[in-house]
């Protein structure tokens, strides 16, 4: 089997592997960021900025047609989105009135992914 160790400066808080099985999605929490790594290179590729993330534990995952977007949550009820190549912030998304735990993009319909918050609802988008 594989055993591999990759380092990140602060804790980590959730991860999210790509289809592919060749990238990972890593939040970190206290800077605040969503980090891409290169599995096969054990590189850091691309960082992702914006969301706020300093209590509680905030899920990432990847999206779209090829996978070619990431979305986060926040603790300020938006929904980050990011190019993944670019790593440039795309849209952020209101509707949510409390912190966003968790987001999963519909492996069937690229064009629509789900939400989770503290406000006790799902949103489809």
């Amino acid at each position: 089997g594989i055993n591999a160790e990759y380092g990140e400066s602060e804790a980590i808080t959730s991860l999210c592997l790509s289809q592919d099985s060749r990238h990972l999605l890593v939040n970190i929490g206290v800077i605040q960021e969503v980090h891409l790594w290169d599995l096969e290179k054990r590189k850091l590729l691309q960082k992702y900025s914006g969301l706020k993330q300093t209590r509680f534990v905030i899920r990432s995952c990847f999206g779209g047609a090829n996978q070619a977007f990431v979305v986060s949550g926040s603790e300020d009820s938006s929904v980050y989105i990011w190019n993944r190549a670019r790593g440039s912030l795309l849209e952020v998304l209101n509707g949510h009135s409390k912190t966003v735990n968790a987001v999963s993009w519909n492996p069937q319909i690229p064009e629509m992914f789900a939400s989770a918050s503290d406000d006790r609802t799902i949103r489809i988008w």
